[in-house]
């Protein structure tokens, strides 16, 4: 190779290595906002407010929910929204799509839940965590199996016992930035406290895993 062509490339190598500053400040701090959505969603925004109110109102009625149990083809059966992580963090996705009064209701409800079953501390709400216990009401499906001639109740087993997901930390920072409830995480400043602790913990957990992908 050429002196010249391999000065060339060199200098191109460090010009791509470079860190452009500004670029990497706005990747980390800026933050998705919904605006402007085209009158021809309103369908949609209609339907998802519809099944979030349901949700809401079955759970007024009956308390909140267990997981959703799904049995599909020969695959076997599987446990969905174990974690209420999972629920604080899709129900804050939906938030900005939502009716002003729908958003009070749904901010009341996470508020609530996400204290009576603090993501950093319980993994999976079924048998304690883990283990074989039968699903019991108020059930999360719109068809509940087993179907009615089946006398045998289901009891899924959870093995090996679940531990809180690293994805905790995503998940409370969605439904802190949604919310505005941020005193959930700490409420103090500089961030301290049990909960706090817990979600620091998680975040060295990440980094230790991220090291072997």
């Amino acid at each position: 190779m050429r002196p010249a062509a391999l000065i060339l490339l060199l200098a191109f190598a460090a010009q791509a290595q470079t860190v452009d500053t500004a670029a990497a400040r706005r990747y980390a701090l800026e933050r998705l906002q919904v605006r402007n959505v085209s009158s021809a969603a309103d369908p949609l925004r209609t339907e998802l407010e519809a099944d979030i109110l349901r949700f809401l109102d079955f759970s007024d009625r009956n308390g909140r929910p267990g997981p959703a149990y799904f049995e599909i083809g020969i695959t076997g059966s599987w446990m969905l929204y174990g974690n209420p992580g999972e629920t604080a963090y899709v129900m804050s996705l939906a938030l900005p799509y939502l009716s002003p009064a729908a958003q009070a209701r749904v901010r009341a409800f996470l508020a609530a839940m996400v204290r009576a079953a603090d993501p950093t501390e319980v993994a999976f709400e079924h048998c304690g965590g883990w283990g074989a216990c039968e699903l019991r009401p108020p059930r999360r499906e719109f068809h509940l199996l087993p179907l009615a001639t089946d006398p045998e109740p289901l009891r899924p087993n959870i093995w090996p016992p679940v531990q809180v997901p690293p994805e905790t930390i995503y998940m409370l920072w969605q439904y802190a930035e949604a919310t505005g409830d941020w005193d959930f995480v700490s409420a103090t400043r500089p961030p301290s406290g049990a909960r706090w602790a817990r979600l620091r913990n998680l975040k060295l957990v990440r980094k230790h895993q991220a090291s072997f992908e």
